[in-house]
């Protein structure tokens, strides 16, 4: 089906007919029942309504899990969606051959064709409702007789529509006769009541997760996606998530709420009870000014039923609400923020239920404020630091209210302004704070951390980086089983903040100008978590991995290149040479293979969106890649680590005019390391291995190669390196080298570390010819160094040799060529 779809866009523009096609597809035997096969109304009500929800922060979620059962279901799903895209192409393409105002034109009963989509409708955020809803949008723009069927139908979807239109057929004489009467009005308000197919439990998880990136201009797909649709990924097969919230479409529902509410179908007690007043409070804190005026219209048709309401304790609660949020309201359409619209909803709902916990404080609260604080949490310090017997139950609803309440950018500010971050990231330490409590915390903060302005903040002013330190450092030896499995989902979450931050260039600027020991001392925490072997992250890998994975799962080895990014993204370690030899072998090793993988990757993924036609005008196929980031990082980490004063360094080091080349450096290490250097390590031949393979696979990248020269230099002067008798055949060649290369960049003392481009001193600039000599004079020494590491004692093979490379007169060629162009 996407192969055709995408062959009947491509022949859009030639003369076939559309019509023909459209009639085939509508008059298939098995269309019908294909687009009716998975009808689902969740929690149908019949008769009477249920009991009203007491609270959205207690409600369990609704997660729809996929299991090895619901391969049969998911099939149905596809082949319903695909029938309903390729119904959707063929309508679209048609204007485009010939305009037409009806079905007539194209022998098709678009009438008839609407109610049958109207119901195999659910009204939730699938990805087949979204289409079957565009779709009809694009059947009432064809045809103007179609726009009354789903008022007809008294918005009602799915299987109460089809149960409504057999009873209407059966009925039609009557109805006919009695048009316009009271009874008819009777009958349908009967009708409604008994096949209303809202479910509660859905309402209050649209409320508590509701959909900030619907808007009601959405409407339907223009052509031009349509194509893109149809060429993107023909053959990738679609597999769903493995949970799935199921939540209404709110720009459906607000519409049947308010159609509901004009007929007078629904009392107003009843509506809040069924959490529809609640998705009205908190679409009111949408971004889409199209899905305010939704709501602020329900609102309005529900204040206006209240006020003819009986005064009953219920509605003289729900009036003192409605009072209390439209009184701080001061600009049309105004956006509330989200934690005072969830504030709102949920207390429609628990001033139905005098029995709730809270109900007596939100009463009292009401009743003595005349307007919302739209700059505060309402009752934050009430109940957070409640003294009372069920002190601990507020603390947990208060907290749920923050987590649900911080959704967008703007939400920010009244988070801010009280300073209710801190008070959260402080309570965390606490010893009243229980593990729930701690778990809600970590949410906040991991919703905080994809918050551009709660970031900055988080960073600059709440120190998130130590306050991550301190949560992982509190955790140390052996665990019991609960606390392990905390301590993996805790640490899950420390990845995915860091990630999130990291993700910010100018955060990490700022890191690395003013607070640069903040992201050392994380960096070493996940440094020793992630690679050091710890057995607690051996026995939750799993875990681990899964929880990584969301961040990049359309890419190989997600979880690996993620931590590979987090270790990159910390400063050289320079303790890399005190490693053991065996740990930094598995270390080199997964880490270049990561890399390496993640390169190839990348490559593909860019050959495939060209074929795709989905380029990205940002893309930046010149950016660098994470091999030679990775190189970088180990470049820095070995002369960083020779020049550290743990290995008693001769001050004059810091000097920088102490080393203007290479040679005056490495002089000065032999000199100035003694005795430290006859102690030796045992990791520099993996080290100069893996940099030597890693520059091979970058070729001649000159922006490193004087930094990489340097760094495989300083590992051959260990004078217990296993290689360094080779090394010292070398001597005599290697001093006229080095003193044709610059010193490196990592030994200036204003240099920094960065994951995106390296570092240049604009002081150090060479010009064309003493670059190229400088250039000459790096191959050179990779040419000795070749055979340093590729000799072994027992190999008498030949091979090649500094006088080879000279006598060739490549280097001669290349000068004569530079000396012509200057």
């Amino acid at each position: 089906m996407k192969i055709l779809r995408g062959i009947l866009v491509l022949l859009s523009e030639g003369k076939f007919s559309c019509a023909l096609y459209l009639q085939l597809l509508v008059s298939h035997s098995q269309f019908s029942s294909t687009i009716q096969s998975i009808t689902e109304s969740f929690g149908c009500q019949t008769g009477a309504f249920v009991k009203p929800m007491s609270s959205i922060l207690r409600s369990p979620v609704i997660l729809r899990t996929k299991s090895s059962d619901d391969l049969q279901t998911t099939e149905l799903h596809m082949k319903q969606l695909e029938i309903v895209k390729l119904l959707r192409t063929l309508l679209q393409l048609k204007p485009r051959q010939s305009s037409f105002d009806s079905g007539n034109d194209i022998g098709i009963n678009l009438k008839e064709l609407h109610l049958l989509l109207l119901s195999s409708y659910g009204a939730t955020l699938s990805e087949t409702d979204l289409e079957i809803y565009n779709l009809m949008l694009e059947i009432e723009s064809i045809d103007n007789s179609v726009v009354d069927v789903v008022a007809d139908m008294d918005y009602l979807w799915g299987t109460a529509v089809l149960k409504i239109s057999k009873e209407r057929v059966l009925d039609q004489e009557t109805y006919d006769v009695v048009t316009n009467t009271e009874a008819v009005k009777e009958h349908r308000r009967s009708q409604f009541r008994e096949n209303l197919p809202v479910d509660p439990k859905m309402c209050v998880t649209t409320a508590l997760h509701f959909p900030y990136d619907r808007t009601v201009t959405d409407g339907s797909f223009s052509l031009d996606r349509l194509q893109l649709d149809n060429l993107k990924d023909i053959y990738e097969r679609h597999v769903p998530g493995v949970e799935n919230i199921q939540l209404y479409d709110p720009v459906f529902i607000l519409r049947f709420s308010i159609h509901a509410l004009s007929m007078g179908y629904i009392e107003a007690v009843e509506f809040a009870g069924l959490g529809l007043l609640a998705v009205a409070f908190v679409s009111m804190s949408s971004p889409d000014v199209g899905m305010r005026k939704l709501g602020y219209e329900l609102i309005g048709k529900y204040k206006n039923v209240l006020e003819n309401c009986q005064k009953t304790k219920d509605v003289m609660r729900l009036r003192l609400l409605l009072t209390y949020l439209q009184n701080g309201i001061s600009e049309p359409w105004q956006r509330i923020p989200s934690v005072l619209a969830l504030f709102a909803a949920e207390s429609s709902l628990i001033l139905l239920d005098p029995s709730h916990d809270h109900y007596t404080t939100l009463s009292k609260h009401l009743m003595h404020s005349s307007k919302v604080n739209m700059k505060s949490i309402p009752l934050f310090h009430v109940f957070f630091l409640s003294n009372a017997v069920n002190f601990r139950m507020e603390r947990l609803w208060m907290l749920r209210l923050a987590c649900g309440g911080l959704n967008l950018d703007d939400d920010t500010q009244i988070f801010i302004r009280n300073s209710t971050i801190e008070t959260l990231l402080s309570f965390y330490s606490s010893p009243l704070s229980d593990k729930e409590s701690k778990e809600i915390i970590l949410e906040i903060v991991k919703k905080a951390a994809k918050l551009p302005r709660m970031v900055r903040y988080l960073v600059e002013h709440c120190g998130l980086f130590p306050w991550l330190s301190s949560v992982l450092s509190v955790y140390k030896g052996m665990l019991h089983e609960n606390e392990r499995i905390f301590f993996s989902q805790l640490l899950v979450v420390v990845i995915e903040v860091v990630n999130d931050v990291v993700s910010s260039r100018n955060i990490v600027e700022w890191l690395q100008n003013y607070a640069l020991e903040q992201l050392m001392e994380l960096a070493t925490y996940l440094y020793k978590l992630l690679v050091a072997g710890s057995k607690l992250i051996k026995e939750n890998v799993t875990l681990v991995n899964s929880a990584l994975d969301v961040f990049n799962t359309s890419r190989p080895s997600a979880s690996s290149e993620l931590g590979l990014k987090t270790i990159l993204m910390g400063f050289p370690r320079v303790d890399i040479l005190h490693m053991n030899q065996e740990k930094l072998s598995s270390f080199l090793l997964w880490a270049v293979s990561t890399a390496m993988k993640s390169d190839s990757s990348q490559i593909i993924n860019v050959k495939d969106t060209r074929a795709n036609l989905t380029i990205n005008s940002e893309e930046t196929p010149s950016e660098e890649s994470l091999v030679s980031k990775l190189l970088r990082w180990l470049v820095a980490s070995v002369i960083l680590g020779k020049l550290s004063r743990k290995l008693d360094v001769n001050a004059e080091l810091s000097e920088k005019s102490s080393f203007k080349t290479l040679q005056n450096l490495l002089e000065n290490v032999e000199k100035g390391c003694g005795e430290s250097n006859r102690l030796g390590f045992d990791c520099e031949e993996v080290l100069a291995l893996s940099i030597f393979y890693l520059q091979q696979l970058l070729g001649m990248n000159f922006t490193v190669l004087p930094s990489v020269v340097s760094s495989l230099s300083l590992l051959l002067l260990c004078k217990k390196s296993k290689f360094s008798d080779f090394a010292l055949c070398y001597r005599t060649s290697t001093l006229s080298l080095w003193s044709k290369i610059r010193c490196p960049t990592e030994a200036n003392p204003a240099w920094r570390w960065s994951f995106y481009q390296p570092w240049k001193d604009p002081s150090c600039e060479l010009s064309e010819s003493q670059r190229m000599y400088e250039q000459h004079a790096c191959q050179s020494l990779l040419v000795i160094i070749t055979n340093v590491l590729g000799k072994k004692s027992s190999d008498d093979t030949r091979v090649l040799s500094l006088e080879d490379v000279e006598n060739s007169g490549l280097f001669k060629w290349e000068r004569t060529i530079a000396e012509i162009e200057l």
